[in-house]
């Protein structure tokens, strides 16, 4: 009702983030507000005023950018810090790269070409211990290009990813997600997501549109990262049968984020009811809060202090 919009008009004005906007066409138990850098984002706010308590402590404040590399845009050269020269450090890097993508085929090179198709060259990422293709490896390798300025090689990751690896059948419990495991060929063996794989996805097609501006289609970065967010953060759960190594299961998936805890998941499926401290990217989390869905950015806020603390939390105290 009114007082209940007043009361949350009241809380954010505290915070500065903007002004209530009750009716307007908005479902009765919610409200919305407008922030100054936001636009119109809706929140949903319980009826009863000790729900509405519970909703304040919860509530997470918009980021703020702080005075660090972020808002500076100077970063920090730790090889540099540690002695090393910026040329020995550009060397460093580009020999790196050089083995890793450049390098010969059977002894040095990861980065493999694999033909094309209609959206352009195709290349993939082996995991030479397991001889299969993983999501994780496909994202690591875009997050790489993305971040060395080799847009020719994050498209070529990108399209395979697509290509192969993506699941667009909206009955498949995967659906909106990536098979964590598939051959060279291309063929899955375990259709099942791995969220790790989905998180650096996002950031390097965030990174993508930010550093080389948005193509269309496949290449529309920015669109592909927000879809893969919003099924990230509100995927309802499908039943129905997984191709896996040992043959078809059935398996509920769902989300990758645990609302409660605010933390991703291990896994989505019925199985794994748990989080793994080598998920969390907080440093992500941020950027999310900022680029992101403006319907999940609050979640994102707080799931970057939830792993924080997390983090501590699960490393050895010594």
């Amino acid at each position: 009702g009114e007082s209940l919009a007043a009361e949350l008009s009241q809380f954010l004005r505290d915070r500065e983030s903007g002004t209530v906007l009750p009716g307007q066409g908005v479902p009765e138990g919610q409200g919305f507000f407008r922030s100054p850098d936001a636009g119109r984002t809706v929140i949903k706010v319980p009826l009863k005023p000790h729900s509405f308590r519970a909703f304040k402590k919860e509530w997470a404040a918009p980021p703020s950018d702080g005075a660090g590399a972020f808002a500076t845009g100077k970063y920090r050269n730790l090889f540099v810090e540690a002695g090393h020269t910026e040329a020995e450090t550009d060397a460093k890097i580009a020999r790196a790269w050089k083995q890793l993508f450049e390098g010969d085929p059977q002894t040095e090179r990861l980065f493999t070409p694999s033909g094309r198709n209609e959206n352009g060259p195709l290349a993939y990422i082996p995991d030479i211990q397991h001889t299969d293709v993983r999501s994780e490896g496909m994202s690591y390798g875009m997050m790489i290009a993305v971040q060395l300025d080799r847009k020719a090689e994050f498209d070529a990751l990108w399209n395979w990813s697509m290509t192969h690896m993506y699941q667009r059948d909206p009955k498949h419990p995967s659906y909106g997600f990536f098979s964590w495991q598939v051959a060279y060929d291309g063929s899955v063996m375990d259709e099942l997501p791995a969220p790790d794989g989905e998180e650096y996805y996002a950031m390097a097609l965030y990174f993508a549109a930010h550093r080389w501006g948005n193509g269309k289609g496949l290449y529309d970065y920015a669109t592909h990262a927000d879809r893969l967010l919003r099924d990230m953060v509100h995927r309802q759960p499908i039943t129905g049968m997984v191709r896996q190594r040992g043959g078809l299961r059935q398996h509920t998936v769902g989300k990758e984020v645990n609302d409660e805890h605010g933390m991703i998941l291990f896994s989505p499926d019925e199985r794994n009811g748990m989080t793994d401290a080598s998920y969390h990217l907080p440093a992500f989390y941020e950027l999310w809060a900022r680029w992101g869905p403006e319907e999940d950015r609050a979640f994102w806020a707080r799931a970057a202090a939830v792993s924080r603390d997390y983090l501590v939390k699960a490393a050895h105290p010594k």
